[in-house]
């Protein structure tokens, strides 16, 4: 079988400012707008496992992300899926929690290797976050999942400028109950073009279709 192409679907947006913590909350905005138009897309009400999404790029602020007229929405996958999804969400407006953004100006392009990739944020699930060596472990859950897309390069934890302890948050909001996940912003340099690749398509850590273990 022919390894499916993976490339990259990017949207302009408009709209004022979105919370920081948003992943799910696109995520789900996405889901509802696919699910109205054209739910074959959808696998069991969710999207293929190869494909990611990212959170929505804007200026970083204390009182969240306020969307510029650079700010993105991208998403990764097979270029027949992307294509389909391009048809049916460009130009459309979309509700993350009670603030609607405008998505245009849909391109597929295909995905371009550079030597270091950044996650703002990757999520490893584990009960031992609030220990005092909890950053240890958690680099070595990444070197391990990084190894098995053999990439044997040394993750970087990013600081974080509102939060002395470097963790990032996302919180996921389901039936009236909400749950907190806890991760780190990652950074890998001196990456091969084939690594970088490979860790653009498949990421690391949990909750890729919430803009988490999304690199760039």
């Amino acid at each position: 079988m022919a390894k499916l192409e993976i490339v990259e679907l990017f949207f302009s947006v408009i709209g004022n400012r979105i919370n920081a913590d948003h992943g799910y909350k696109l995520y789900s905005a996405l889901k509802t707008k696919i699910l109205d138009k054209n739910p074959e897309l959808l696998l069991d009400r969710n999207f293929p496992v190869d494909v990611n999404i990212s959170r929505i790029s804007g200026k970083p602020s204390r009182y969240g992300t306020i969307i510029t007229n650079k700010s993105k929405l991208k998403i990764r996958g097979p270029h027949d899926y992307l294509a389909e999804l391009k048809k049916i969400l460009n130009e459309q407006v979309i509700s993350i929690g009670h603030t609607k953004i405008f998505i245009y100006e849909a391109t597929i392009l295909p995905l371009c290797p550079e030597e270091s990739l950044i996650s703002e944020m990757v999520i490893i699930k584990y009960p031992f976050w609030k220990t005092i060596n909890c950053q240890e472990k958690f680099l070595a859950s990444c070197r391990k999942q990084l190894s098995a897309l053999n990439i044997n390069k040394e993750p970087l934890l990013l600081e974080n400028t509102w939060n002395a302890t470097n963790h990032t948050i996302m919180t996921v909001e389901k039936d009236s109950h909400k749950t907190t996940y806890i991760g780190y912003g990652v950074k890998i340099n001196n990456l091969s073009s084939q690594e970088s690749i490979v860790l653009k398509v498949e990421g690391i850590g949990g909750k890729r279709h919430m803009g988490c273990g999304w690199f760039e």
